[in-house]
């Protein structure tokens, strides 16, 4: 099953990025209706569909997808720098020509003024800010798409460790209830046995001491199956019916086992190295940090834009003058009061703190990958020495069945038994989940690569 949803989920995250580019251009305000929990409650619900409900609907993932939108806008206004501006402009005042001075000559006299024009502007030189304003452009946008997969690669770890403690609880509860039925019996039995004398009442004691002491266990693990159906829900984000928060409908389809996975340290910490969207989102970073000191020092040179148009206005003798033109316009600062040295100093700061930052976060992920490897490792060991401690458990208990209903050994003896195959079987339970999780957690670390079909 891990090898498989490997592959499958990675689709999934590739998908979902697929369709937030695809619906980038939709309103911000739309609001995203939840999905009917009944449509998906009266099935078996296996892993890969419950993270592809999760990357559709889970809140977190909407936030970060709109995040994500903000961000393009950002980048379109960056890039606007080195876009052709279309820029409009017009004038017109009216007044009394008797109320105004002129000279006492026979020229017509203007009662009016106006002027207009249409221009188009382009920057053709700003001192290396308009590629620093392309490439920084460019740059948002990925970092965004990266840091919105980072979002999305931890939901889905959330996702998979949820679905295998929700795993946990069911199997649980079907092993206190198998318990508790067998307590039941093995009771039934006492009392039938005490009346012909061949057990002493101490027997009857224990029998019924451990009837109650195995109710208390399954009301517990239904709590905890309870519990962990309601998180689980709101992780793929169902709204669940009130009436229904005490037993959700729902059931999964995917076993609890465990699936071989092998890896060698090494390559996965350069896996990590080369697939962790968190390094790659620095990466960008930098780069877009180098731009930003690019665009800073561009203060240093003057700025060049040709402008072209059509326009008019009428002029004192009261005509009207219009056509085309063209020029080009020369802005520089010669001494701004020391403000782009400080922009400068700025932004080299903000270089280094990122080039920092990057080396930082690959020693972090590079231990993050030890601390990953060493928990499956320690998951992988702990599962076999439990599967060896049950098989045990099993072999003593049918053993101790035997030895009981022959009268040799006494209930006490028989509860115990009864007793640590419960809990050998509870622990084999949790270390297939531990197992599981150290798998998903191993595969997070490593950062996944996205592949398509």
């Amino acid at each position: 099953m891990t090898r498989t949803f490997s592959r499958l989920s990675a689709c999934a995250v590739f998908s979902g990025a697929l369709a937030l580019l695809s619906s980038s251009s939709a309103r911000a305000d739309d609001f995203h209706e939840a999905p009917d929990p009944s449509v998906w409650m009266n099935r078996p619900l296996s892993l890969t569909e419950s993270v592809d409900l999760a990357l559709q609907n889970n809140g977190d993932i909407l936030r970060a997808r709109q995040e994500l939108e903000a961000t393009y806008g950002i980048s379109m206004q960056i890039r606007s720098l080195a876009v052709p501006k279309l820029k409009a402009d017009g004038n017109y005042a009216g007044y009394d020509a008797r109320n105004i001075e002129a000279l006492q000559v026979p020229l017509p006299s203007a009662t009016h003024r106006w002027s207009g024009s249409i221009r188009l502007v382009q920057s053709v030189f700003e001192g290396g800010r308009l590629v620093a304003a392309v490439k920084t452009a460019s740059l948002t946008k990925q970092e965004a798409l990266l840091r919105f997969q980072t979002v999305v690669s931890d939901k889905v770890l959330e996702v998979r460790t949820a679905y295998f403690d929700l795993l946990l609880a069911e199997a649980q509860t079907r092993v206190q209830e198998a318990t508790l039925e067998l307590q039941g019996k093995e009771h039934e039995d006492v009392k039938r046995r005490l009346g012909t004398g061949q057990l002493a009442h101490y027997d009857l004691l224990q029998s019924e001491l451990a009837l109650a002491s195995a109710r208390p266990r399954l009301i517990r693990a239904q709590n905890e199956l309870r519990i962990g159906r309601a998180k689980f829900c709101q992780l793929l984000g169902f709204n669940i019916p009130a009436d229904q928060w005490d037993n959700i409908p729902l059931v999964l389809s995917d076993p609890l086992v465990a699936e071989p996975y092998e890896i060698e340290l090494p390559a996965a910490v350069e896996q990590a190295m080369q697939n962790r969207p968190e390094i790659q989102a620095q990466q960008k970073d930098v780069a877009i940090q180098s731009e930003h000191l690019t665009n800073a020092r561009g203060g240093y040179f003057p700025s060049v834009q040709v402008v072209g148009g059509y326009g008019g206005f009428n002029d004192d003798l009261d005509r009207d003058i219009h056509g085309w033109f063209a020029g080009m316009d020369v802005n520089w600062n010669i001494f701004d009061g020391m403000e782009t040295q400080g922009k400068t100093r700025e932004a080299h700061a903000r270089l280094t703190a990122a080039e920092e930052g990057l080396g930082d976060l690959r020693r972090s992920v590079g231990l993050e990958v030890q601390v990953a490897f060493s928990n499956l490792t320690e998951s992988r060991e702990v599962l076999e020495a439990q599967k060896l401690a049950q098989n045990l458990a099993e072999e003593g208990f049918h053993l101790a069945t035997s030895r009981f209903h022959a009268g040799e050994i006494t209930q006490l003896n028989l509860t115990a038994s009864e007793t640590a195959l419960t809990e050998a079987k509870s622990s084999t339970l949790q270390t297939l989940r531990d197992y599981n999780v150290a798998v998903a957690g191993m595969e997070r670390a490593i950062g996944l690569p996205i592949e398509t079909k």
